[in-house]
């Protein structure tokens, strides 16, 4: 199959995320590199020792975090399987465009779950304190006034409690079980396509994406590592305008 046509396949199966592209710089290329354009993304396509790897990264937002997202594709066209690990994959940037690199943190699978889960748990026990409150009932005053004949007021007010009746906590903890089973749907979600630990065997692809902690820059440089072959691309992040 082409790579035009795994591109393609890409697009189709990742998690669908809407962000800006960033720009692909080009000026070290040398004859291992190619790029190509699809669904308003430039890719960088770098094929040596028999492998073609394809990446693309966007800007965007999937609800719980800002990040740079990498969209990587792997073809083995040599005759032996090959090992893809997610922890291989680094990335720095530049924030003001001379030589100040510093790391940004690649999140592989279980990282990034974990730190969806964290903002998903406090999320969920704020929203679980205050229907809470509301189970437990409220509390209501109630203000009367008297006038005496010789027109001196005095105000009393009365406190009255109303408690929730058994079926509003049977519905408050199906909704709380409702939400849980959601943000678990959410993780799953987010789960789906990202980049784990692969062999690619002969003849075979994996395509996937992985989420970098986003930092506003200049520059930022992705490297992936198989094996002893180093597949490295370079971005312009600084949302200027582009063409």
């Amino acid at each position: 199959m082409s790579t035009k046509k795994f591109l393609l396949t890409l697009v189709l199966t990742l998690v669908c995320l809407s962000g800006s592209a960033q720009k692909l710089l080009t000026d070290n290329w040398d004859s291992s590199y190619s790029t190509e354009w699809s669904d308003d993304k430039e890719w960088c396509i770098i094929a040596k020792d028999s492998l073609v790897v394809s990446m693309t990264t966007y800007k965007a937002d999937d609800g719980y975090n800002t990040n740079y997202v990498l969209e990587v594709m792997v073809q083995n066209y040599s005759s032996q399987p090959i090992f893809f690990n997610p922890d291989n994959v680094s990335a720095q940037y530049s924030k003001k465009g001379n030589d100040d690199y510093q790391i940004l943190p690649v999140y592989n699978n279980d990282e990034y779950q974990a730190k969806v889960k964290k903002k998903q748990d406090w999320n969920m026990a704020l929203t679980t304190l205050a229907s809470m409150n509301q189970v437990q009932g409220y509390r209501e005053t109630t203000k009367i006034t008297k006038v005496d004949p010789r027109g001196h007021r005095s105000t009393t007010k009365i406190e009255t409690t109303t408690n929730a009746s058994p079926q509003s906590w049977l519905e408050w903890e199906q909704n709380l079980q409702s939400m849980n089973s959601q943000l678990t749907q959410a993780r799953e979600a987010l789960s789906e396509n990202y980049l784990k630990k692969n062999t690619v065997y002969p003849g075979s692809s994996i395509a996937g994406y992985m989420n970098i902690q986003h930092k506003k820059g200049v520059y930022m440089d992705v490297v992936i590592y198989i094996g002893d072959s180093r597949f490295e691309s370079n971005w312009d992040i600084s949302n200027k305008k582009r063409y």
